[in-house]
């Protein structure tokens, strides 16, 4: 890491050490293209812009378009950015109709100036504030995008899931999803599949050639339940799309091809391999041809009763007393008895492999007490269910199994529950390794080993900051470990608990943006973070340090007023502002947009980069420090 003195100073000097002495160390040019956002970020906010009635979801992987969804959730409406430079032509604009003359000013060179001063779009100090314009709401959204096209999807009671959209490696296709509720009877599709879930949907997932605004096909899942807030059931890894069903407890694969058309592959869950099904076939031929010869009676399956007995009886009603909780914090489908997992027929291939894991890592312990406790304990690793996937490698994927309260809770577990993580080996179909969710091992693994975030898009560079990729990340991960360590009711358990309780991640359920990388600025991660979801949002705006010199490059207030102006009647102390940034990829520009439950409307704000303050509908909004301030007096009284 190079020196303080080493380092840029302003835009100017970096631009200048780039052209003289490029780096051709492994990296350097990404290096550098980061060090530039040091200098170039948002330093204005246009509060409250007039936005079309819609749901802003994000920016596709290039930035060309935004992607949101009609309000009653049936239609893809996607808007075209405009660009950074739509800024500049905003500003020149204004200027000339509002403020003709006053609008140009002239700047005198001086030689105690900082030189960056008079590059384009760099530094607003040499602005004054009389030639200020003044930006109409009206024209603030079209300033910037452009209404591109609209898709209707769905129609009645089937509704688009707007906290799921996924891309495509090469950015050509988005993935969305839709589902309503199935009212066909419930019926098995493997052996292994629940009959506790009364409540089931259609799920449907739409494949969108963006640039065509062509809906390129479609994959249907009838009777089902998949986790698709926040992409939790639902992982895409180059051109592979794995799904989770809970239901059916089997992972699908499904191939999108360059054509964009969906595939599908294989199925883990029944069965492990493509092949299982072969030597079962010939099974079920040789007993159905005994059956025949000796002119028998087949009878059902069932489960020895010797598998249950008094003290793990007694142990599973105590377990589950404990853990249950009231029927209020459950799904309204989870209507389910712990008997139904415990008579469900045979395991499935992937559980039968789960439990033999456990046998033998036992067994080869050589301890009796250590075996004594699997049998005690049998029926609890039996019920657990597959809950979410996440993959490691094109050919290694780690499953969460968890209680079925929990799977189906509307909150979050509590800590106090245990789940298990499998490393499962697709090629092999071999179970590799088990944790439990307070795994010393397992966390060290997610702190330093990068497999486990992942990167959404291979071929496109990223920005995001985590402990094992970023030592100011690794540094406030440890913080918060150790703060959890010590509050009240924690410890070491509970800290590893609650971090692993993040697993299985998504890549794409994080906001790649350059403006949250721990090396260029500090900020409150309380407040804003790299997780693509809302957060719970106070009066004060974000503000955003920067790494070198600890002091403030800009902020981000998405509250709809100035400090001079009072607060709207429904906007008070006691409602709970939720906040979520949009964040272009690689362009100074971002989108936030604030709920507040009790008013049905939501109020959007554009973060963007002016050369100069603008004045927004009399208002300067809080982009800069004091300092920048005392500076702009003392430049004008020198000129």
């Amino acid at each position: 890491m190079p020196s303080r003195r080493s380092q840029p100073r302003t835009l100017l000097s970096l631009l200048r050490k780039r052209e003289t002495n490029p780096s051709r160390t492994l990296g350097g040019a990404y290096l550098s293209s980061r060090d530039a956002y040091a200098f170039i970020h948002p330093d204005q906010t246009l509060h409250n812009v007039s936005a079309p009635h819609c749901v802003f979801r994000k920016f596709t992987p290039d930035g060309k378009y935004l992607v949101s969804f009609s309000k009653n959730l049936h239609s893809l409406q996607l808007f075209e950015f405009k660009g950074s430079s739509a800024t500049d032509h905003l500003a020149s604009s204004r200027s000339m109709t509002d403020y003709g003359p006053k609008g140009a000013h002239s700047h005198t060179r001086d030689s105690q100036e900082d030189p960056a001063d008079f590059l384009p779009n760099c530094s607003p100090e040499s602005v004054d504030e009389e030639s200020e314009p003044e930006v109409p709401a009206d024209e603030e959204f079209k300033t910037f995008f452009e209404f591109a096209y609209e898709i209707p999807l769905t129609f009645g009671a089937e509704m688009l899931n707007k906290d799921f959209c996924l891309f495509t490696n090469d950015g050509k296709y988005v993935i969305l999803a839709s589902a309503v509720s199935s009212f066909s009877p419930v019926t098995r599709k493997y052996p292994h599949s629940l009959d506790c879930l009364k409540a089931l949907d259609d799920i449907t997932f739409w494949l969108i050639n963006i640039e065509c605004a062509f809906v390129c096909d479609k994959l249907v899942f009838s009777q089902d339940y998949i986790i698709l807030n926040n992409h939790s059931g639902v992982q895409l890894r180059d051109d592979i799309l794995a799904i989770t069903s809970v239901q059916n407890q089997s992972i699908h694969f499904v191939h999108v091809n360059a054509a964009g058309r969906f595939v599908m592959g294989r199925t883990v869950g029944w069965h492990n391999s493509d092949d299982d099904e072969l030597p079962l076939a010939q099974l079920r031929s040789n007993e159905f041809r005994w059956l025949m010869e000796s002119k028998g009676v087949p009878r059902p399956l069932a489960l020895p009763s010797s598998r249950r007995n008094a003290n793990s009886e007694s142990f599973q009603s105590s377990r589950a007393s404990s853990r249950w909780s009231p029927i209020s914090d459950h799904d309204p489908r989870s209507t389910y008895d712990v008997k139904d997992i415990q008579h469900s027929p045979p395991f499935s291939g992937l559980k039968q492999r789960f439990m033999a894991f456990l046998y033998r890592k036992v067994s080869s312990s050589g301890s009796p007490r250590a075996m004594r406790h699997f049998y005690l304990t049998f029926e609890q690793f039996s019920s657990l269910l597959m809950w979410r996937m996440q993959f490691l490698s094109d050919d290694h994927i780690l499953i969460k199994f968890g209680a079925l309260e929990n799977v189906l809770s509307k909150t979050e577990p509590a800590l106090s529950q245990s789940c298990f993580f499998v490393v499962f080996a697709l090629e092999s179909s071999e179970i590799l390794e088990v944790y439990e969710n307070s795994s010393d091992e397992l966390l060290d693994l997610y702190e330093t080993w990068p497999q486990f975030r992942g990167f959404a898009f291979s071929n496109m560079t990223s920005y995001s900051s985590f402990p094992c990729n970023n030592e100011y990340s690794r540094d406030a991960f440890r913080k918060q470990m150790y703060t959890v360590r010590k509050a009240r009711n924690g410890g070491a358990t509970q800290s590893i608990r609650r971090v692993l309780s993040n697993l299985p991640l998504n890549p794409q359920s994080f906001i790649d943006t350059p403006f949250l990388d721990h090396s260029l600025y500090i900020f409150d991660e309380k407040v804003i973070n790299n997780s693509d979801r809302g957060r719970l949002f106070g009066e004060l705006p974000v503000k955003f340090w920067s790494r070198r010199t600890n002091q403030i490059k800009f902020k981000l207030d998405p509250n709809p007023m100035s400090q001079s102006e009072a607060p709207p009647p429904w906007l008070s102390r006691a409602n709970r502002r939720y906040v979520g940034f949009i964040f272009h990829p690689f362009l100074p520009f971002a989108i936030s947009v604030m709920v507040i439950p009790p008013q049905p409307s939501t109020v959007v704000n554009f973060h963007v980069r002016f050369g100069h303050p603008v004045r927004v509908r009399g208002s300067v909004a809080p982009g800069y420090g004091e300092s920048n301030k005392r500076k702009t007096g003392t430049k004008r009284a020198r000129q």
